[in-house]
């Protein structure tokens, strides 16, 4: 009875203040609709206007007497929405930034969302390009990096290297072409220097504090080039890193290949980046 009674209260109280279109239904109330959905407590409807939360600093925030679990406010000191989840307030993160990719061949930014202070990093070498005999695929590193919140990381991401006897360069950046060659892969592929081998793969890696060499923190070495002839060399790989190396591309006529460390294509190679903390 009491709980109706408030209910009503409310009503009228923004009935008379504000005249928006007010509605009652089974318990659930609705500002800007006749109708509220039957699963809220309140419905708040507009195409004009948005939901303002309390807003607080966040000394102000930590001074909440027992808050509940859900409890929302903006916080003012960080510009952000919290949410209390029952045993400490948290920032909320789009969900976008919580499990990312980024395409094959190029160089990305990524910024660190607010509230994380670690994340794991995974980076796919990309495999080299193949003739007779395939390429090798691009080595693969696992890590876990501690960062700070707003800290732009820079993504560089290997593409496989160009099958001969094709001159495109892989990844949309010719490194080196021959006569009939293929070419490497970007960042770092070798191109091949016979006639017909694929182009090694390029390396991923990952870099802190600016786009240069010295700031590589994390290196995945991309594939060899498949060799042409009986048993000739494949096409070099790209750089290492912590012993985590590309595969030498196959020889023709060869029965095994190199030592592969990772089991992707460069087509799906990529950093994925995960905030844990």
């Amino acid at each position: 009875m009491k709980h109706t009674l408030l209910q009503a209260c409310l009503l009228l109280l923004l009935s008379l203040l504000a005249g928006p279109t007010l509605g009652q239904t089974g318990g659930s109330v609705g500002i800007g609709t006749a109708t509220p959905a039957a699963s809220a407590a309140l419905d708040l409807t507009s195409t004009s206007k948005g939901f303002l939360p309390p807003r607080m600093t966040v000394e102000q925030r930590n001074a909440i007497t027992n808050p509940a679990a859900g409890l929302s406010i903006f916080n003012t000191t960080s510009g952000q929405l919290n949410y209390y989840d029952g045993k400490q307030w948290r920032e909320s993160v789009a969900v976008a930034a919580d499990n990312t990719s980024v395409p094959t061949g190029g160089t990305y930014t990524y910024t660190v969302p607010a509230g994380v202070t670690s994340l794991r990093v995974e980076l796919a070498g990309a495999s080299g390009g193949s003739s007779v005999g395939n390429g090798g695929r691009g080595g693969l590193v696992q890590a876990q990096l501690s960062v700070k919140p707003g800290q732009v990381l820079y993504a560089v991401v290997g593409r496989s290297g160009v099958q001969g006897p094709i001159k495109q360069g892989g990844g949309g950046i010719i490194l080196r072409t021959t006569d009939n060659g293929g070419s490497g892969g970007f960042n770092g592929g070798a191109s091949t220097m016979s006639g017909v081998a694929g182009g090694g793969g390029g390396a991923s890696d990952l870099r802190v504090g600016g786009t240069a060499l010295a700031n590589r923190v994390l290196v995945a070495g991309g594939g060899g080039g498949g060799g042409y002839y009986l048993n000739s060399t494949g096409g070099e790989a790209g750089g290492s890193g912590g012993n985590q190396t590309g595969a030498t591309g196959l020889y023709h006529g060869a029965l095994t290949g190199g030592k592969a460390v990772a089991r992707r294509r460069a087509e799906k190679a990529r950093p994925t980046i995960i905030p844990t903390g």
